[in-house]
């Protein structure tokens, strides 16, 4: 969210919108992972689902101040903001929450992978755009197709890692469909994509130079995935899969060094 604030130049409210979506994200994880362990039975090898089973009542806690944090922090964004968090709000609590015969979104086979992509970069980059008031339109549906492809191929690993899991839901995803070594595969050739597109779509000047920053976090992430076997532990995926979405950011703070540093240089 820093990043795209960033990206397009919004001004004045970077921090508490990127405080709102850390302590949103934060919330709506938790309470997932609650409401799901809740409703499985928990596998004694899943250390990650056991530690969260064990410890709902801290979970909880960081729930009450994420909630607390988050209405502290609404009350300064602007009203307009709240014609996309709202929505994207309840889609959170349907991710799980199922409604009489209306099912979880979570339980319809190769839904959840969407949904995911798609939310992170209405919320990180469509939300910044709107406040924004840009009118770019070509710029806005090229962004958030890197941004929501870059995801899709970053969540993808967790289809590996949670199939049996799935298989014992009865949800189809892509991973349990075509393997560990196709989705790997897949998820390979997935972030070449972008990151060729990318770089062709800057030099079309049709995206944002600095998109640059999602196409080289594809390419670090090369190495991240290649080492994902069936014998991965939970730690590997929450630390090293999950650090993928991090790599944007990485960039984009060397990028700022490089330009602080040239500010100063006398040469």
């Amino acid at each position: 969210m820093f990043i795209n604030l960033h990206l397009l130049n919004v001004d004045g409210q970077n921090w508490e919108l990127s405080s709102f979506v850390f302590f949103s994200t934060l919330l709506a994880y938790n309470f997932q992972r609650i409401v799901r362990v809740r409703s499985i039975e928990i596998s004694p090898t899943s250390k990650r689902l056991n530690w969260i089973k064990s410890n709902i009542h801290f979970l909880n806690v960081v729930n009450i101040i994420c909630v607390f944090s988050i209405l502290g922090i609404l009350i300064t964004l602007p009203i307009k903001t709240l014609w996309i968090l709202i929505p994207f709000g309840l889609i959170s609590a349907w991710y799980v929450l199922g409604f009489k015969k209306i099912p979880a979104l979570r339980t319809i086979s190769f839904l959840k992978i969407f949904i995911i992509s798609t939310s992170w970069s209405a919320i990180t980059y469509g939300l910044p755009w709107y406040i924004s008031s840009s009118e770019n339109l070509i710029e806005l549906v090229l962004s958030l197709i890197t941004i929501t492809s870059f995801v899709f191929f970053q969540t993808l690993p967790f289809d590996i890692r949670d199939r049996q899991l799935d298989y014992n839901l009865g949800i189809r995803t892509i991973a349990q469909s075509i393997g560990l070594k196709k989705s790997k595969t897949l998820t390979l050739v997935g972030f070449t994509s972008v990151c060729f597109f990318t770089i062709i779509g800057i030099f079309a000047e049709v995206i944002p130079t600095k998109m640059s920053y999602y196409a080289f976090a594809c390419l670090l992430a090369f190495p991240v995935v290649i080492k994902i076997s069936p014998g991965s532990k939970d730690v590997f995926y929450s630390l090293v899969v999950e650090s993928i979405l991090f790599f944007p950011f990485i960039f984009y703070i060397i990028d700022e060094l490089i330009l602080l540093y040239t500010s100063f240089s006398p040469y």
